[in-house]
């Protein structure tokens, strides 16, 4: 994948899979946008780029503000890949389990009618 000439901003990147995303566009010649909370982590992650021949630059931001979502869009300026890796979970964390009334209704709605998939798919 050659990626020269390309602006790529991705959320979350101050570490894990996002830090590694960035790592890989970098190394396929993408100028990187790193961004996250954490400017250590971030300068990190920059550094890690930048050393070994990559371009790269933090923009702290904080996804759940949306103040500083539009300060990250003018700072980061035009970007011709996005990799949105930071994620929130509005009003519920991802890891709680549902009730068993709500799995019942959830297995209602989204479970087909028929077993049979010839139903699924017109002749």
């Amino acid at each position: 994948m050659e990626l020269s000439d390309k602006v790529a901003l991705v959320t979350g990147s101050t570490g894990g899979i996002g830090a590694e995303t960035a790592r890989l566009m970098a190394a396929a010649g993408a100028e990187v946008v790193v961004s996250g909370r954490n400017a250590e982590r971030g300068a990190a992650t920059v550094r890690s780029i930048t050393d070994t021949g990559g371009k790269a630059r933090f923009v702290a931001a904080d996804l759940t503000d949306p103040a500083a979502l539009r300060c990250l869009a003018e700072a980061a300026g035009p970007v011709d890949i996005l990799v949105n890796n930071a994620a929130i979970f509005p009003g519920r964390r991802p890891w709680t389990r549902n009730s068993t009334r709500s799995t019942r209704a959830s297995r209602r709605t989204s479970a087909p009618r028929t077993s049979s998939p010839r139903r699924w798919f017109p002749r």
